[in-house]
């Protein structure tokens, strides 16, 4: 869906621009870009780019803009990829306490098959312990 909304965006530009050309004057032109930034999650650089390219005297403004969303990217990558690798260590928490629980069920005597029931570890992951 985002796509296609940014599609759309991108047949919009030449009205876009001439709107910015003939209407607007610094001022207001400013107060789109911002906009462009905040408003909408569908504007990519590849557009501020090409918006960039069809009106050079705002070019610093809007690749200024385009530098932004670039750093908005990162900061969602860097926070996607934290969340991730919380998520994954946790995991790996409940599996290292499995797997101690189940080498302290074994090593107490308990047999094999009660000791997969109680911790729902596989055949393979209690073949690996060394109790």
């Amino acid at each position: 869906m985002k796509h296609s909304r940014s599609r759309d965006l991108m047949l919009q530009m030449d009205r876009l621009v001439q709107l910015i050309q003939d209407s607007l004057n610094e001022e207001l032109a400013q107060v789109l870009f911002h906009y462009l930034l905040n408003g909408s999650e569908h504007v990519t650089v590849t557009f501020l780019q090409t918006l960039a390219q069809r009106l050079p005297q705002h070019e610093d403004n809007i690749m200024t803009l385009a530098e932004r969303i670039e750093q908005k990217g990162i900061a969602k990558g860097i926070e996607r990829g934290l969340a991730q690798g919380i998520e994954q260590g946790k995991l790996e928490g409940k599996l290292e306490g499995k797997l101690e629980t189940a080498c302290n069920m074994l090593n107490a005597g308990m047999d094999r098959q009660t000791v997969l029931q109680m911790t729902g570890l596989s055949n393979d992951q209690l073949n690996m312990l060394k109790h």
